[in-house]
């Protein structure tokens, strides 16, 4: 048995459960820190982090709300954060998930309010969906268009 085997099958010393089916789906330490709000805004950092790196050590590792919000130009550049912190995709390959997020974040963009951002937690239903994704943010574009 590898080490990633024993790994997916046990729960990690601080707190992370692993689960068996994806080494890509498990649940992050909880962040600790002063405020309630700079806690909310790391957990979004984090969110939007793992997006970006979801075999990173570091979320894992770092539990520190401070760590978060003071490296978040390192961390995550200049994305803008969204006000609501969506569920986390589903997915077993790492560079589909990858995509899965950055199509469900470009909806996001557009459709804010959409129920589809909270109840569709697969990354395949991103990707098989994403020309029509891409069709419906187009429109929503350019219908605001005053360019006519």
């Amino acid at each position: 048995m590898s080490k990633d085997d024993n790994c997916k099958n046990s729960r990690a010393g601080n707190g992370t459960k692993l689960k068996t089916e994806s080494l890509l789906e498990y649940e992050l330490p909880k962040l600790t820190g002063n405020s309630k709000n700079a806690t909310k805004k790391a957990y979004r950092i984090r969110n939007v982090y793992q997006s970006m790196n979801p075999d990173s050590e570091l979320l894992e590792r770092e539990t520190l709300s401070t760590y978060w919000l003071d490296n978040r130009k390192n961390l995550i550049g200049d994305v803008l954060l969204s006000k609501k912190i969506y569920p986390k995709l589903i997915g077993e390959n790492a560079d589909k998930l990858r995509w899965a997020y950055a199509i469900r974040s470009g909806f996001s963009d557009s459709f804010s309010e959409s129920r589809l951002l909270h109840s569709q937690k697969e990354a395949s239903f991103w990707l098989e969906n994403r020309r029509l994704f891409d069709f419906a943010i187009f429109g929503f574009k350019t219908a605001n268009d005053d360019s006519d």
